[in-house]
């Protein structure tokens, strides 16, 4: 039986790895990206969110490979139908540095 109450967003970031400063130990590229999407209604209001921290931890060899294909997390938030303005950031901990996205979502009732 559906539920008709409740509905799940699903949602795929993908991080572009060109910017992201690595710390050097040994043989490996650490750096540590903090993931967190939220979901608001449309009025602004704070409705759910989730958090994940991706820890890198690359050989050198396989630094290449991920500088060019990126990596991609996935999340899934549980919301009621209705319209949703989803922001998603991430944060590098070597830089500091941060990025965001916004998009609107739309769950049929």
């Amino acid at each position: 039986m559906v539920d008709k109450t409740n509905a799940e967003i699903d949602v795929v970031t993908h991080i572009d790895l060109q910017q992201v400063h690595f710390r050097k130990e040994a043989d490996r590229n650490l750096d540590n990206l903090t993931v967190v999407t939220a979901v608001f209604d449309r009025d602004g209001n704070y409705v759910t969110s989730q958090q994940k921290v991706l820890e890198l931890c690359l050989r050198d060899q396989n630094v290449a490979k991920f500088l060019q294909s990126g990596v991609k997390i996935e999340s899934e938030l549980n919301v009621k139908p209705g319209t949703y303005l989803m922001r998603t950031v991430v944060r590098d901990s070597e830089s500091g540095q941060v990025s965001a996205m916004n998009s609107t979502v739309e769950i049929p009732e």
